[in-house]
Formats: C-alpha cells, structure tokens, sequence
C-alpha cells in the first residue's frame, strides 16, 4: 500500500470511528428488566382500622358524687367488677332507720292482740248460750247478737293482725328498694378487659348517664376498606399483609374472616373484615394503615414489573430497537403485571420515560440496578 492510499485510509477510519463512538453517544439509554417466570396475583389495596372486638364507655346510672375510683387505666377487670362507686353515706343512713323501725315491727307482730281474748270470750258465750237454748233457758236472738259480736270483733282482730304484717313488709320492701340503689351507685365492669380512659374522679359530681370509664375487650380485628370495582371476589380465607403506620417497618399477615353484606353508596366502598396475626398490645384500637390483600395466584406465570405496562402495550428492546408489543394482560398486582400473550421470558422490557420512544429507535440499555 502507498503512501497515498494511506493518507487516504487512515484519516477516512477516524471520522469512521468518531462517528460510530458519536451514534452510540448519541442513543438514549433506557431502563429495563427482564420478564421472568413467576406466580403472578391478583391483589388489591385498601386503607385499615384497627378495632376491639367490645369497645365500651362505661355510663353512671344515677346521679351522685364519686367516692373511689377502684381501677386505673390500665388494670384488666372482669365482668361485675366494682370500678367505680358512688357516696351511698345518705343511703346507707336510711337503710339503717329501716332496719330499726323492721325489727320493731317484728317484734310487735309478737306481741298479743287486744281484741284476741274479746274473741275467746264471745266464742265461750256462744257456746254456752247454744246450750241453754238446748234447755230453753236462753232465747235464739240472744245467740244471734253475740255471733253479730263476734264477727265484729273477729274483724276488728284480723284488721289489727294485718296492719301489723303491711306495715313490717313495707319496711323490708323500702330496704331492698334502697339496697338496689346502692348497688346502682356501684359501678361495675360490663365485660372483661383493659381500662383504657377515665373519664371521672374521686370528688367529681355525675349525673345518669355520664360517661366514667372505656373499656376494651380482648381480642382484635381489622376493617379493610376497599373501594367497590376491587371488592369484587373477595372471599373468606383470602390472604393479606398489613402495614400500620404506627409499625413502619412491620408487615402484619392477616386473612379475611368475612365480608360487609353491604356497600356504601356515599364514597364507593364496601368494607372486608380481617384476623390479623398480631398480639392485642400491638393492635392498638384506632391504629391505621394499608393492607395488599391477594385475592388469586397463577403459578408458572410470565411476569414483568407493572411500571412497563403501558395499557395493553409492552416496550421491548430486541436488537438494540424499540419494538412495541400489543399485549393480553392478566392479573395486576401493584408491583408485577402477568403477560398471558406477547411477551416471552428473557426479553427486555422497558420500565420508564416510554412517551419519550418511537417505534424502531435504537437505545442502550442499562438495569434498574445500575440506574440506581
């Protein structure tokens, strides 16, 4: 080769060369993954409440004024224990009086009635008075009046006895109706459970139906809401994972016990309720968060990250050229998409800025990976 051929060659090759490293300088670098087998789900999302399955606000059933509060917030207590007691000093003052005036009307039920030996008396004239008559020493109208006594004084008699028996039973009547409000003016634990809030004090003054203590049961369970359209074949035994916010770096499982038999017309939401895998302490009644409950799974799927779908369109990268697939969907999950058609594993999809790619382009490809 001359000299002249290589002045020729070499300078040709340069601008060769720096215009093959300006092409490839040039291409836009796109992120990319590859479509992989995997079991693809069909999940949904949905906002969380946490709830007690008893969650009470403890009401006075009558006026009074606090005398001891026997729990604070954070005892557990039994159904029918005392929590809270009202001063019953009043009361208890007049229970006492009763008890008095009762034994009292006791002990006159004892004693003899005046009108008891009148009876006696008549009832031996009458006898006797039947006898003469036997005799004719006596007359019939004689007979007749003192059995006119009789029953006069007989009556009398049972008058007497009967006051005596009213009298001792209204006081025992008025004994127990005062026991019963004592017994309202203790105020005792519907359920077991945890005081969770005190809402009265020794030496404040409540009136019926003030609220005095929460109480909150044993046991948990979760509201998932779900707005209509994602409500659709949600079935008992179905999985999910909840986060809480106040857990951030916690996922709960949790599995769903049932479903609202209604929906609500006001925002679009039907409610599902869910048992959730976590201790009753760290189920704080009132915790929120999100839950991703996975209604189906298909096994042996062909699998791309959901950002690369595009409605029903895929970008790929073959070749070092954009080729955009129409593609057949099938279950949506908030990370991953299943490609039931158009896809094949190992091909590279595209994961962002698609808008930005044409038919055809030639771009680089780089890895979510090393974008990062």
């Amino acid at each position: 080769m001359n000299k002249t051929a290589i002045k020729i060659i070499v300078p040709v090759a340069i601008v060769a060369a720096a215009a093959i490293v300006w092409f490839s300088m040039s291409r836009t670098t796109v992120v990319v993954e590859k479509a992989v087998k995997g079991t693809a789900v069909s999940a949904v999302t949905g906002t969380v409440k946490v709830f007690a399955n008893l969650d009470i606000r403890v009401k006075a059933e009558r006026d009074g004024r606090v005398s001891d509060a026997r729990v604070k917030m954070g005892d557990k207590v039994k159904a029918g224990d005392v929590i809270m007691a009202l001063d019953a000093s009043v009361l208890n003052n007049e229970i006492e009086e009763k008890r008095i005036q009762l034994k009292a009307a006791k002990e006159r039920l004892k004693l003899p009635i005046n009108q008891a030996q009148d009876v006696k008396d008549i009832e031996a004239d009458i006898t006797r008075l039947e006898k003469q008559i036997e005799f004719g020493a006596a007359s019939p109208a004689d007979l007749e009046r003192r059995k006119g006594d009789l029953l006069k004084i007989t009556t009398e008699y049972n008058m007497q006895k009967i006051s005596r028996e009213e009298q001792a039973g209204l006081y025992e009547t008025s004994i127990k109706k005062l026991q019963t409000q004592i017994d309202s003016m203790s105020i005792k634990a519907p359920i077991e459970g945890t005081v969770v809030e005190q809402y009265v004090f020794p030496g404040d003054y409540i009136w019926l139906g003030n609220q005095t203590m929460r109480i909150v049961s044993p046991g948990r369970w979760v509201e998932l809401t779900l707005a209509e359209e994602d409500s659709a074949y949600v079935e008992s035994g179905q999985k999910a994972n909840i986060h809480l916010a106040s857990y951030p770096d916690r996922t709960f499982k949790a599995t769903v016990s049932g479903l609202s038999s209604f929906s609500n017309p006001d925002n679009k939401t039907r409610t599902v309720f869910m048992a959730v895998d976590a201790s009753d302490d760290m189920l704080v009644p009132g915790l929120t968060g999100e839950a991703v409950l996975v209604k189906a799974e298909h096994k042996d799927a062909i699998i791309i990250p959901r950002r690369a779908l595009i409605g029903n369109r895929v970008y790929v990268v073959s070749g070092g050229r954009v080729e955009i697939r129409k593609v057949t969907p099938g279950f949506l999950g908030l990370e991953q998409a299943e490609i039931l058609k158009g896809i094949e594993v190992g091909e590279q999809v595209v994961l962002e800025s698609q808008s930005e790619l044409r038919e055809g382009d030639m771009v680089k490809t780089t890895s979510a990976e090393e974008s990062d």
